[in-house]
Order: C-alpha cells, then sequence, then structure tokens
C-alpha cells in the first residue's frame, strides 16, 4: 500500500499513517527538502504514477508550467515561516496538467522544528469543468444578447453582419468565411444576401450548396455537408470548413441560412445548440433588414407613383385651362350677340358645361398639389358668422333655383371665432354648401348650424333634407373621384369635392365627417380649432388623441359611440392606412387603434413607417383584427404592437388600455411639472 524511502521514521509513527493513508483522499508526506517519503494510492491515482515511481522523487515533478517561478518561490517560504499553506495549484501529472485543492501541514519534532510535511490533495477538475460551462454558457448568452442588439439596432446589412462577425470572433475565436441567404423562386434557389470571401465569387462548389440548400428546405432541419476538397478544385476554405444550412423563414417563405464555419465549432451536440441559437438571430436581423428594404422601395415606388400621377394631373390641368378660357371667353360673347332662341340655348348649354370643366379642372389642379405637398395654409383668426354669411352669399343663386331655403343658427355663439386658412375654409363650406343643394329636393331647406364640439374645436354642421345617402355606401365617401349615386341623378359632378374637403380639413387641423339626417337627408360637419383658450380644459389637462384606423364604419360608428360621452378623448377616424400614417405625423396623438387588414396597407406594413418617423415613433399602437391565430399574434406583438385585439373588439379592454396610457401621461407631466 505505501511507498515508503530508506529514511528514519517510528515504527509507531508508521502505524498512524497507515491508519491515516486508508482514507480515499490523496495524500503524500515529503521532506524539507521535497523528497516524497510516502504516498497512497489514491495519490497514485491521482498523479497517474505507480507508487514506487513516486518513492524517493522530488515533489517539483509535478510542477506543472501553468505556474511561475514565483509562486513555487512563495509556496516554500510560507511553509518554512508559517509550516501551512492551502490553495489551488495545477499539477502535472501523467495525464496532463489537473487542478487541484492542495492543503499542506509541517510535522514537528521536540524541539518544534519542521521535519517533514503532510500534504492532502483533492481533485477539482469537476470542479473545474463546471465553472468553465457555466462562464462558456454565460459567455454565449452575452453573445446572443449583442447580437440580439444588433439585429435591432438601425445599421446597414454590411455593417450588421460586419459587426457581428467580428463580435463572433471576438469572444468564441471563430467567424463564417461565407454567409448567404437562398430563397426558392420560378428559376430556383436565388441568393437574397451574400457576406464573406465567397460572395459573388462562383465556383464550381455552387450547385453543391444549393442541392444542399434544397434538401434543407426539403426536410426542414439543419444540415452539414463536408467540403471534401478535391485537388482541382482545392481553396482555402475547404480545408477545415463546413457547409451548415439551417431552415429559416423569409417574408413568410421558406429559405435557408448557409455558412462556412470551422468544422471544429461544430463538433459537439452543444456547439451545435448554440450556432442554431445564432443563426436564427442572425436571420432575424437580415429579415428585418431585407424587409426594412422591401419597405423603402416600396414607399419609394408609391411616392414616385403619386408624385407621377400628380405631375400628370397638373400638366394635363394647365393644358386644359387654356382651351377652356378661349370656349368660356367666346361663349360669353356670343350670348350677348342677337341669336335665335334655340341658339342662345345651345351657347348657354356650352358655357354651362365649360365651366363644369373648368371647375373639375381646378378640383384637379388643388387635389394634385395637396398631396404632392405644395399647399401652404394662412392661419388666422375667422369670425364664423362673417364666414358663413359670405359662404351663403356665393350659393343663394344656387338655392334660388331650386326654391330652397337657406337658414344660418348662431344662437350658440353669435361671436365665435376659430383658427383657419381663410380662403380654404370657403373653398370647404361651398363645396358642402353646394352639395346640400344640389342633391336636395325641390322647395326643400339647408341649414348651418353651430354644434358643442370636443373641446378646443368648433363645429359647424351643413344639414339638408336631400335625399340622402344609403348606409352601404357611407363608407365610400371622402375618396377621390367616387360619386356616388351618380348612376341614379343627373347632377353634375367631379367625385372630387368631398375627397379636397377632407384633405383641407386635416391641414387645418381639423377633422370632417358625415351622419345621417334623422329627419331625412344628411348632415355634414366639420371641426375646427377655437380661437378661444377654454379655461375648463386647461384645468382637465391634456386631451387624450385617438386615431381609428379601419375600412368597417360599423366599427368606427361603435367607437365613436363608445367614446361620445369622454370629454377627455378626442376621436380620429380614418378609412385609408397612408392617409392615416399622413395624419399620424401631423398631428399629436397618444393611441392609434389599427386595422391590421387595410386594403392598401398591411399592419405591419403601417408599423413599420410609423416607427421609422421619429415623430411616431413613440406612439402606442394597438392591433385590431380577425386572425386569432397564435403565430400571428406573436409576429404583431414581436413588430412593436402594444396590444392585439380580436373582432368584435372589447371596449372593457380598449378603456382600460386607455385608462393605463392617460396614468402613464399624467405622472409624465407631474414629473416634467416637478
Amino acid at each position: 500500500m505505501f511507498a515508503v524511502a530508506d529514511t528514519d521514521i517510528s515504527s509507531e509513527e508508521i502505524r498512524l499513517l497507515a491508519t491515516a493513508f486508508n482514507s480515499h483522499q490523496p495524500i503524500a508526506i515529503i521532506d524539507r527538502s521535497g523528497i516524497i517519503i510516502k504516498a497512497n494510492d489514491a495519490f497514485g491515482d491521482l498523479t497517474g504514477y505507480a507508487l514506487r515511481e513516486l518513492a524517493g522523487r522530488n515533489i517539483r515533478m509535478l510542477r506543472s508550467e501553468k505556474h511561475s517561478d514565483h509562486f513555487y518561490k512563495e509556496l516554500w517560504l510560507g511553509l518554512k515561516d508559517e509550516g501551512f499553506w492551502e490553495g489551488e495549484m495545477w499539477n502535472k501529472t501523467r495525464n496532463g496538467d489537473v487542478p487541484h485543492h492542495v492543503n499542506i501541514t509541517a510535522v514537528r519534532d521536540d524541539h518544534d522544528r519542521f521535519t517533514h510535511y503532510v500534504a492532502f490533495y483533492e481533485d477539482l477538475t469537476v470542479t473545474y469543468e463546471q465553472q468553465h460551462y457555466l462562464e462558456r454558457k454565460a459567455q454565449e448568452e452575452s453573445s446572443l444578447s449583442i447580437l440580439m442588439a444588433l439585429s435591432l439596432d438601425s445599421v446597414s446589412m454590411h455593417e450588421y453582419l460586419g459587426q457581428s462577425q467580428a463580435r463572433i470572433m471576438h469572444h468564441h475565436n471563430w467567424q463564417w468565411r461565407f454567409l448567404a441567404l437562398y430563397q426558392p423562386t420560378s428559376i430556383g434557389l436565388k441568393p437574397q444576401i451574400q457576406h464573406g470571401g465567397c460572395a459573388n465569387n462562383p465556383c464550381i462548389k455552387i450547385p453543391m450548396t444549393l442541392e444542399l440548400c434544397q434538401k434543407v428546405i426539403d426536410q426542414g432541419s439543419p444540415q452539414i455537408l463536408p467540403m471534401n476538397p478535391e485537388e482541382q478544385t482545392h481553396c482555402l476554405i475547404e480545408q477545415d470548413h463546413v457547409a451548415y444550412a439551417v431552415p429559416l423563414q423569409h417574408a413568410g417563405q421558406p429559405s435557408v441560412l448557409l455558412l462556412y464555419l470551422p468544422e471544429r465549432v461544430l463538433g459537439t451536440t452543444e456547439n451545435r445548440t448554440f450556432i442554431h441559437r445564432i443563426v436564427h438571430v442572425l436571420g432575424m436581423g437580415i429579415n428585418k433588414r431585407l424587409t426594412e428594404q422591401a419597405l423603402i422601395e416600396a414607399r419609394d415606388k408609391a411616392e414616385k407613383a403619386s408624385q407621377a400621377k400628380s405631375n400628370l394631373l397638373s400638366s394635363v390641368s394647365h393644358e386644359l385651362r387654356t382651351p377652356l378660357n378661349a370656349i368660356l371667353g367666346f361663349t360669353q360673347l356670343l350670348q350677348d350677340e342677337p341669336m335665335e332662341s334655340h341658339q342662345k340655348e345651345s351657347v348657354s348649354e356650352i358655357h354651362i358645361a365649360g365651366r363644369h370643366l373648368l371647375a373639375m379642372v381646378n378640383d384637379i389642379l388643388d387635389l394634385a398639389r395637396i398631396e404632392s405637398g405644395r399647399v401652404r395654409l394662412n392661419t388666422e383668426v375667422i369670425s364664423v358668422a362673417q364666414e358663413l354669411e359670405s359662404s351663403l352669399a356665393m350659393v343663394q343663386p344656387l338655392a334660388e333655383k331650386k326654391n330652397l331655403q337657406l337658414d344660418v343658427d348662431l344662437t350658440a355663439n353669435p361671436d365665435q371665432e376659430i383658427l383657419a386658412d381663410r380662403v380654404r375654409l370657403r373653398q370647404v363650406m361651398f363645396n358642402l354648401l353646394s352639395n346640400a343643394i344640389k342633391y336636395n329636393h325641390q322647395s326643400g331647406h339647408v341649414s348651418i348650424c353651430l354644434k358643442p364640439a370636443d373641446k378646443g374645436f368648433v363645429r359647424i354642421q351643413v344639414v339638408d333634407s336631400g335625399v340622402g345617402i344609403p348606409e352601404e355606401k357611407q363608407q365610400d365617401l371622402f375618396q377621390a373621384f367616387n360619386r356616388l349615386g351618380a348612376e341614379s341623378t343627373n347632377v353634375e359632378g367631379t367625385g372630387i369635392g368631398l375627397a379636397l374637403c377632407k384633405r383641407l380639413a386635416e391641414m387645418m387641423h381639423g377633422q370632417i365627417g358625415y351622419k345621417p339626417n334623422p329627419e331625412g337627408g344628411s348632415i355634414f360637419w366639420i371641426d375646427l380649432p377655437d380661437n378661444r383658450k377654454n379655461p375648463e380644459n386647461d384645468e382637465k389637462g391634456h386631451r387624450f388623441n385617438i386615431l381609428c384606423v379601419d375600412d368597417d364604419p360599423i366599427h368606427l360608428q361603435l367607437l365613436e359611440n363608445a367614446l361620445l360621452s369622454r370629454d377627455d378623448i378626442r376621436l380620429f377616424t380614418e378609412n385609408n392606412a397612408s392617409y392615416a400614417v399622413d395624419l399620424a405625423q401631423k398631428h399629436p396623438l397618444d393611441l392609434i387603434l389599427l386595422n391590421t387588414d387595410m386594403p392598401d396597407l398591411s399592419g405591419l406594413e403601417v408599423i413599420e413607417i410609423l416607427q421609422a418617423s421619429p415623430q411616431t415613433a413613440t406612439i402606442p399602437i394597438v392591433a385590431i383584427a380577425v386572425d386569432t391565430q397564435p403565430e400571428t399574434v406573436n409576429q404583431h406583438l414581436q413588430a412593436g404592437f402594444a396590444e392585439y385585439f380580436t373582432k368584435p373588439l372589447s371596449m372593457d379592454k380598449l378603456l382600460l388600455i386607455i385608462e393605463q396610457l392617460q396614468m402613464e401621461q399624467e405622472n409624465l407631466i407631474a414629473v416634467s411639472s416637478s
């Protein structure tokens, strides 16, 4: 059991040591010179040496190069001075350097002199492995967090992949030599993005790579393909790399992210799991940038198309004005000439048609200017009474032709003033009044009145006794070139007037709307800013502005009715997502309720646009949808929606969200005030 060197030691000491050596803990006894006197079987197992190889050898045989000379010098000085040393150290065993916990105690003689040292060893290999495992896991999680942050950052694709690659190299000592995202097309797999040494550098390995990617798409699981270099195709990447392909989703379609990686990093299941997670984070960052790029391209394309349309309308309209001026001018001259009655009627019809065409050209020009952003308003304080009198004077001749009664009711506030552009307000009122007259019955009536509106706004209502608008067509109001009921009436019109009114009302920081007249006919209203400061509103603080974007008029009406009694809330509604985006960027909003299935833009496209603008990036957006699939819900929440509500909308949940946001707003105001 023991290896005992040729030295003086009593039989009693040997007996006591033998008892201690029966333990499983590795023990060695050395003399003052460092010679191993005794060692037990456990010590032999620990070091990998036979006991006969240890006996009489100097303990320096276990010295590891992991420690410096200074370390060992301090250890022996401590033993000689204190007679005790304890700590962790590396020892060179037959199987290599191994970490041990060592406790060394000096043995004293009758004269209190150190004669021997007893060393107790404990193998720390498992502890070190566990510690290394935890450190590695912590580093992996840290790296994934950094890569996730980079994925969400606003850097370009090339910069994103370069920074990600540098982070991985710095923390894990490996990098990809080539990265590509492949997606199936009608003509085969095509790369959506490439990065690394082989980017845009075709070689005969590409068919093999594409075959691997197609296999990944078909099977839906990661695949590893050794490069197996051939003499005639040998390259640096093939020396020690493999092709690693992982299935992903891009733009709702199956795709494959391919990386050429060092073969060593895929050697264990744990490494493959970590790399698989890295690939998915990279895939998310790549998808985000490709989607953003597609949105930018789509936006640019839409803007160019809109600009081209506006330019075309403007150009054609201008070209039409010249011959129209001639037609109108000469028909006026002809009307003063002596003619037969049937000739006068013909000339009159030409003149009326010319004026109608000129009005259409002017409306088209106005709409083109507004949509291209070339209209500038001159906001001023306007007396409602004076402006309405002027508007009525303009339409009085039209009303007399149909024997209509025109009334103005300003009893609510005869001295009411508003903030608006005088010319554009007159244009809006002329459109609303002329429509009320044109689509009215003979001997009917049209009235203008002031009604209560949201705090800080004045509502002007135009009420008529005309034919009204069918419920199924009300959602199409305020859409350009959409004449409701044109097929059943001979009234002239362009289908542009109400669209112009809506744009102009919004530009004057107001809104316009419609509701049926309970007594028959229509009620059109426009809300414009009140010039008077409202003390009651100041006491209540900031009003909560909500924009609801939905093409369902029933849902919009439901919201209006639900929030009608809330004086602290102002509701904007819009049935066109593109116009809603423009409205959100021009008006301060506290909440957006967005139907995710709008015809012109999806909910994900809208939130991408809003988050890209500093003016709208912080506005909470609640999705309203019919799709209840968990993956759809998660997709929208991850995109940035604050909540995801399904139809029919729960008003209790909506009001709870509004109250929470109002409380947060009040807290911020209180903090700012203090």
